[in-house]
Order: C-alpha cells, then structure tokens, then sequence
C-alpha cells in the first residue's frame, strides 16, 4: 500500500531513502511542497500563513484544471533551511500538512528542493 503524501509513514520511507543514497546531513536545505487550493483567496492565505509562522516562501499561486475540469489553484512553497533529518522533514511536512487539512487544500508532492529546477 502507497502511503499518504506527507504522511508520517511517508515521511520515515523518504528518509529511508534518503539514508541509503548519503545525502549530505551537515549541509543545511530546503524542501518542497506542491499544493492545490480550491481557490486563490485560500492558496495566498496559506501562503502567507506559513510565511509568517513557519519561514517558509512561495511563488504566487497559479490556476490550473484538473483532469476531470475542475479549477483549483497551484501553490508551490520552500521551506526554511535546515540540517537533513528525519525531525527536519517530519517537522515541515507535519506543518504543511496541518494547514492543508485546515483550509481545505491538497499536498500531492514533496522532497528536497533544488535551486534551478523550479
């Protein structure tokens, strides 16, 4: 069975992984998360929300349509920096999470950001 994105299961198999490849832990990073809003109100809400709560950045949201022509809007967010471990991506993923669930978006996607892949 496919874990929940974001899930703590998830979470703990991303960092297992993480592990056996031998991600540098004493450089600091960021990671990523995709969401989707039911509207643009709600996407810059959360935006601003995790801005100011939890240092985390954004681009501006986007409108999209998904596949069965619903409208939502696109969020994507940068967390703060800090040291690779498994209560890094837990702590972020957990407050990402909780706001999502709050104001009724969606995580579908997650992982260490790359400068220059966005």
């Amino acid at each position: 069975m496919i874990p929940e994105t974001g899930s703590p299961e998830e979470v703990e198999y991303i960092w297992d992984l993480m592990s056996k490849r031998g991600s540098l832990p004493g450089r600091l990073h960021r990671l990523e998360y995709s969401l989707s809003c039911p509207n643009r109100p709600t996407a810059e809400f959360v935006a601003q929300y995790l801005e100011h709560r939890a240092g985390f950045s954004s681009a501006p949201p986007s409108p999209s349509v998904s596949h069965d022509g619903h409208e939502y809007w696109d969020l994507q967010l940068i967390s703060g920096e800090g040291h690779l471990s498994l209560a890094f991506l837990r702590q972020s993923t957990a407050t990402v999470r909780a706001v999502t669930r709050t104001f009724g978006c969606h995580l579908y996607a997650w992982g260490k950001y790359s400068e220059g892949a966005a």
